[in-house]
C-alpha cells in the first residue's frame, strides 16, 4: 500500500498585484469577524445562500452504500480499518482527474475529479461514516504562481492522514505506523508546513470558493464567502486579505485599507497583507509611509523561511528584483540550505544585468543542490 497518493497544488491564497473537515460545529460570538469587517457589507448585496461543512461533506446513499460494501467486506476485515479506507480510495482514483474547482464530497464521488482539498472533503467524508479519525496538514511544495489579471494565485495545498487508532498521536509526522497520508502527486519536495484544525479547515473550503468567485469578478459572492470563512478561522491572513482585495477591485480603497491596518493588527502572518499594503500606499504616492513599512518588513523575524520565500517570489513576479533578492536572503538567514532561495537570487540579478553576481549566486545554488536533478536544472 502506499503510503500517500498523487498531488497538485489547490489550496490558493490571493495577493494583489496590480496596486501593485466532520459536524457542524456552533460558532459563538467571540469567534465572529469583528464589527470593523462586517460594516463593509453595504455594497455586496444580501447574503447567499452558503452550504455549511456538514453539506459539503455529505455522500448520497448509493455512495455510502457503495463504500461500505467495500469496507465491511469480510475480504477486507482482517485489514485495519484505516487502511482499508486508503484501499478504498486508491481503488476510486485510479482514473481521477484533477480539477481545479473546490468540490463537494458527493460531486468528487460523481466526477472522479477535484482538486487537494477536494480529496480531502472526500476523505472526511467517507472517514466519518467508517469512524476513522483524521487530521489535517498544511503542505508547501515548489511554488506555483500564476497570473490572472491583477491577481496572483499562489499555490499550496492540504493533505489528510488517515490515523492509525492503535497509535494515538494525531501529531506525529514521521513514522508510516500512525497513519496514512492521503495526497496528490508526491514529488518528494513536499515541505510540511502546520498542522491544521478542522476549523482551519472548514475556512479553507470557503476560501477557496471566494477565490473562485473573485476569479469570475462576482465580488459579493466573493465577500460573503470571506466572511464565511472567518467564522472558523477568525483572523486568517489570506481571508483578511481577499477582504482588502474584493474592496479595492470595486474601487473601495479606503476601506481595503481599513481592512488591512485591521489585519495587520491581529493577523498571525503579516508578511503578504503588509506587502501588499506598502504597494497600496505607493499607488497613492504615499512614499513615506510605504518606505517605514517595507523598513518593517526587513526587520521582520519572521522564522518561516517559506514565508519569505513566497514573498521573494512575488517580487520577483512583479519585476521588483532589488526587493526579490531583499527577501531570498532573509530566507537563507533561516534556511541556508535553502538551494531554491540562491537559484532565485541567481535569477534576479540575471534580470538586474548583472551577470557577475547572478554566475556566483548559480555557483551556490548548484553547490547548495541536494540532489542531482536540481543541479543539472
Amino acid at each position: 500500500m502506499q503510503n500517500s497518493l498523487r498531488k497538485v497544488s489547490g489550496i490558493v491564497c490571493i495577493f494583489l498585484v496590480s496596486l501593485t473537515s466532520c459536524a457542524v460545529l456552533e460558532t459563538n460570538d467571540s469567534r465572529k469577524p469583528k464589527a470593523v469587517l462586517s460594516k463593509f457589507a453595504s455594497p455586496f448585496g444580501p447574503k447567499p445562500e452558503i452550504i455549511s461543512p456538514q453539506q459539503f461533506q455529505h455522500i448520497n446513499a448509493a455512495q455510502a452504500q457503495d463504500f461500505l460494501d467495500y469496507f465491511e467486506s469480510p475480504d477486507h476485515a482482517q485489514t485495519p480499518g484505516y487502511r482499508r479506507l486508503a484501499n478504498y480510495i486508491v481503488q476510486r482514483v485510479k482514473s481521477f482527474e484533477y480539477n481545479a474547482d473546490t468540490l463537494t464530497a458527493e460531486q468528487v464521488l460523481q466526477t472522479n475529479s477535484g482538486n487537494c482539498l477536494s480529496l480531502a472533503i472526500m476523505t472526511s467524508a467517507l472517514a466519518q461514516i467508517a469512524g476513522i479519525t483524521v487530521s489535517y496538514q498544511l503542505m508547501d511544495d515548489d511554488p506555483v504562481f500564476e497570473f490572472n489579471g491583477s491577481t496572483v494565485v499562489k499555490g499550496v495545498h492540504v493533505r489528510t492522514k488517515l490515523l492509525n487508532a492503535e497509535w494515538g498521536s494525531v501529531n506525529d509526522l514521521v513514522s508510516e505506523s500512525s497513519g496514512i497520508s492521503i495526497d496528490y502527486f508526491p514529488t518528494g519536495r513536499s515541505r510540511f508546513i502546520s498542522n491544521l484544525s478542522e476549523q482551519d479547515y472548514y475556512g479553507m473550503y470557503y476560501r477557496n470558493l471566494a477565490v473562485e468567485s473573485l476569479q469570475r469578478e462576482d465580488f459579493n459572492t466573493a465577500y460573503w464567502l470571506s466572511m464565511e470563512s472567518l467564522k472558523f478561522a477568525p483572523e486568517h491572513s489570506d481571508s483578511l486579505n481577499m477582504l482588502a482585495v474584493i474592496n479595492k477591485r470595486i474601487g473601495r480603497t479606503e476601506e481595503a485599507e481599513q481592512v488591512y491596518l485591521y489585519a495587520i493588527e491581529r493577523a498571525q502572518e503579516k508578511l503578504s497583507l503588509l506587502k501588499n499594503y506598502r504597494v497600496l500606499l505607493l499607488n497613492q504616492g504615499r512614499k513615506e509611509e510605504a518606505a517605514a513599512i517595507a523598513l518593517r518588513l526587513l526587520k521582520m523575524d519572521d522564522p518561516s523561511p517559506f514565508n519569505w520565500f513566497h514573498l521573494a517570489r512575488e517580487s520577483y513576479e512583479e519585476g521588483d528584483y532589488e526587493r526579490a533578492i531583499s527577501y531570498y536572503r532573509k530566507a537563507l538567514e533561516f534556511a541556508p540550505y535553502l538551494h531554491e532561495a540562491r537559484l532565485g537570487i541567481a535569477l534576479s540579478y540575471y534580470a538586474l544585468d548583472r551577470v557577475a553576481q547572478a554566475d556566483a549566486a548559480l555557483i551556490a545554488a548548484i553547490e547548495n543542490s541536494g540532489s542531482n536533478s536540481s543541479r543539472q536544472r
